[in-house]
């Protein structure tokens, strides 16, 4: 009989404790969108922080709100924390979060503070790879590649060059593009890029430099499809290289793989004259390839 009537106590009290909490957690969460709404961003932070103090419950779209108010008031650690425990127990919040860290990226950018712009960019990033920055995507590949996410900066390089083809960044962005398809290992990829910046932007600065990473690419390339007995693959990459190099270097070694190639094809005449044409660009001098094209004419000319 005492139990029951310690019972009958004790539910009503309980079920009222609940919905009282139950209510006072929802009126937390109207009175801090009501005072964000209002700019009212110290009030936010105080009522959630209070909120979270007295072992409140810590409802995603309560701290997202007090880690926009963080945001803007500048304490940006501990936003970043909000952020971090809503991503943690639910990853949909992603591009929310992403979209806040965004706005907040291309306002710095906007301003000219890059180094702030910059740390938001990666962070927006790292929530949802597929977001953009319009105009500040060719500076969020850069960031990108220097923090060694090569794959996440393809993807901003390749939409900053479609959407601005006409910019004065577009050339950069291709060599971006080039050197990120190098470092994850599509070369032939890399070498497309190289070559299709070469072609489009004759007079950019970076042209140089593409044709360097294009010939360079090239000869490894050919080099590799040599090794593994792909001779016609070997040859177009190299016919389609020298016929636009002016390195004298890689003139040679392309000239005497060719040589090479042919040589392997049975085609005499064209191994003979590839081989020639190193001893005419080294000058018959007594260079490496020199001596060794020597040499294979030679052989070649005694097969005649």
């Amino acid at each position: 009989m005492v139990r029951n009537i310690i019972f009958n106590l004790t539910l009503p009290a309980l079920l009222t404790s609940l919905l009282f909490v139950s209510c006072g957690q929802d009126s937390v969460i109207e009175k801090v969108e009501r005072e964000y709404k209002d700019k009212n961003y110290k009030q936010v932070v105080f009522l959630v922080r209070h909120h979270l103090r007295r072992g409140g419950g810590r409802d995603p779209k309560l701290l997202l709100f007090g880690a926009e108010s963080l945001l803007r008031l500048g304490v940006e650690s501990e936003a970043e924390e909000y952020f971090s425990e809503i991503y943690k127990a639910d990853s949909t919040w992603g591009a929310e979060i992403a979209s806040i860290l965004q706005d907040k990226a291309i306002k710095y950018m906007d301003e000219g503070l890059i180094t702030s712009g910059r740390r938001f960019i990666v962070q927006a990033v790292s929530y949802n790879p597929n977001i953009t920055f319009g105009e500040y995507d060719l500076e969020a590949g850069k960031f990108l590649m220097e923090e060694r996410k090569f794959d996440e900066a393809i993807g901003f390089l390749k939409r900053y060059h479609s959407s601005y083809a006409d910019s004065s960044g577009s050339a950069e962005a291709m060599l971006n593009l080039g050197f990120a398809y190098k470092e994850t290992g599509r070369n032939g990829k890399a070498i497309d890029i190289f070559r299709a910046l070469i072609n489009k932007y004759p007079a950019s600065r970076f042209v140089s430099t593409a044709r360097w990473n294009y010939e360079i690419l090239s000869i490894e390339l050919a080099e590799k499809a040599i090794k593994s007995g792909e001779f016609e693959e070997a040859k177009n990459i190299l016919i389609l290289m020298k016929d636009s190099s002016a390195n004298t270097l890689n003139l040679v070694r392309a000239n005497f793989m060719l040589g090479e190639v042919f040589a392997s094809q049975k085609f005499i005449k064209k191994a003979i004259d590839s081989y020639k044409e190193v001893l005419n660009l080294n000058l018959g001098s007594s260079g490496r390839y020199s001596e060794r094209a020597k040499e294979r004419i030679e052989e070649l000319e005694e097969l005649r």
